[in-house]
C-alpha cells in the first residue's frame, strides 16, 4: 500500500502541485541511488506492492496458535490450507508468527 502511495502522489497529485512534483521526484531518485538500502524499502515495500498489483498475491500476514482442549489449528492468511493437530499430553503455549 506504501507504494502504491507513491505512484498516487506522483502520477496524480503530482500533476497538481510543481513543488510536490519536485519533492516526489527528489526522493525517488534517492531511494534508487541508495539501493539496495534501505532494505525495508526494497525487500518489503517493492516486493509487497510489485506482489499486489502485478500478480494479485498477498504475502504478508500474521499468524496465531490457539489452544482447543484437544485439538489445535493455526489461523492462516486467505488461501492457506492446515489440518487441526491432535493434542496428545503437553498443552502448547500460545504462539504469535509474521511472515513476509
Amino acid at each position: 500500500m506504501l507504494r502504491s502511495v507513491g505512484h498516487v502522489l506522483d502520477k496524480t497529485d503530482a500533476v497538481s502541485s510543481s513543488r510536490l512534483a519536485s519533492n516526489a521526484k527528489k526522493w525517488w531518485i534517492s531511494i534508487k541511488a541508495s539501493k539496495p538500502e534501505p532494505t525495508i524499502f526494497w525487500e518489503f515495500t517493492e516486493k509487497e506492492r510489485n506482489l499486489v498489483l502485478k500478480e494479485s498475491e498477498i504475502r504478508a500476514g500474521q499468524s496465531a496458535t490457539v489452544v482447543i482442549v484437544g485439538v489445535r489449528d493455526r489461523g492462516l492468511a486467505a488461501g492457506q490450507k492446515s489440518e487441526p493437530i491432535l493434542l496428545t499430553e503437553a498443552r502448547p503455549e500460545v504462539a504469535y508468527s509474521y511472515q513476509k
